[in-house]
C-alpha cells in the first residue's frame, strides 16, 4: 500500500507522522538558531552587544562633530586674535603720536616761560612777580629803560615742605615771547653775578616732564664726552647759573 494510499485511508497516522516530524525539527541539533531562541542569556548578550555597536556609533559621530566645531572654533578664535594684535598695535602707534602731539602742545604752551632753580625761600618778600622784575635787570645787566612785564609767577610745589633742604622751583610767565628771549640772550652773556648771600641760581626755559627726561638724559651722554674731541650735535638750549 503506498503512502498517499495511507494518508487517505487511516488519517490518524498521517496527523501522528507529522506531529513527530515537527517535533523531529524542533530537537535537531543542526539548527543553529533554535538553540538561541532557547539560551534567554545568550539572546540578552547578543541585545548588549546591539546596544554597544549603536552606541559606539553614536560617539564616534559626537567626537567627529565637536573636533570639526574645536577646529573651526580655533580657526575663529586664530583670526579673532590676529584681528586683535593689529588693532592693539594700530592703537599703541596712535597712542605715541598723540602723546608726542600732546607733548609738543605742552612745550609750545610754555614758550613765554622761564624757570629758576636755586632763589634761596623767602628772598622775593611778598611780592615775587616784582621782585623778579626788578632783579632781571640787574642779575643779567639789562638796561633800566627795558621794558619787561611779567604775566606772573610762582614757586612750585606750592606748599613749603619742611623736609626739604632745597629751595623750591620759580617758574615764570611772560607777557610777550620777545621778553623771555631777552632774558634768555642775556644769561649767554653774563652768567655770574654777585651778590650778599653769594647764592647760585640757574635759569633756563621751561620745558614739559617728558622733555626734561630727555635733557637728562642728554646731560649724561654730554658728561661723557668732556675733555674729549668736539662731538658734533652735542650742544644743550641756552642755560645760565647767576650768583646772588
Amino acid at each position: 500500500m503506498s503512502k498517499s494510499q495511507d494518508s487517505r485511508d487511516f488519517p490518524l497516522f498521517n496527523a501522528a507522522r507529522s506531529q513527530r516530524s515537527s517535533t523531529a525539527k524542533k530537537k535537531s541539533p543542526n539548527e543553529p538558531g533554535d538553540v538561541s531562541q532557547n539560551d534567554p542569556v545568550l539572546a540578552e548578550m547578543r541585545g548588549i552587544s546591539s546596544r554597544l555597536e549603536l552606541i559606539d556609533s553614536r560617539l564616534d559621530s559626537i567626537d567627529t562633530r565637536l573636533n570639526t566645531i574645536a577646529k573651526n572654533r580655533i580657526s575663529t578664535l586664530d583670526d579673532s586674535a590676529d584681528i586683535q594684535q593689529t588693532a592693539i598695535a594700530k592703537l599703541r602707534g596712535e597712542l605715541a603720536q598723540l602723546l608726542t602731539t600732546v607733548d609738543d602742545l605742552e612745550n609750545r604752551s610754555r614758550r613765554k616761560n622761564l624757570r629758576i632753580i636755586g632763589l634761596p625761600e623767602k628772598a622775593e618778600g611778598s611780592d615775587l612777580t616784582k621782585f623778579l622784575r626788578e632783579m632781571f635787570p640787574t642779575w643779567l645787566e639789562l638796561p633800566a629803560e627795558l621794558s619787561m612785564e611779567i604775566k606772573r609767577a610762582h614757586r612750585s610745589p606750592t606748599a613749603l615742605s619742611n623736609s626739604k633742604t632745597t629751595p623750591r622751583n620759580i617758574t615764570v610767565r611772560f607777557l610777550r615771547y620777545s621778553d623771555k628771549e631777552t632774558i634768555l640772550r642775556a644769561t649767554q652773556v653774563k652768567q655770574h653775578v654777585s651778590e650778599n648771600n653769594n647764592s647760585t641760581i640757574r635759569i633756563f626755559q621751561d620745558f614739559s616732564a617728558e622733555v626734561m627726561r630727555s635733557r637728562r638724559e642728554f646731560e649724561a651722554a654730554e658728561k661723557c664726552t668732556r675733555g674729549q674731541a668736539h662731538v658734533p650735535g652735542l650742544h644743550l638750549t641756552r642755560k645760565a647759573a647767576v650768583s646772588l
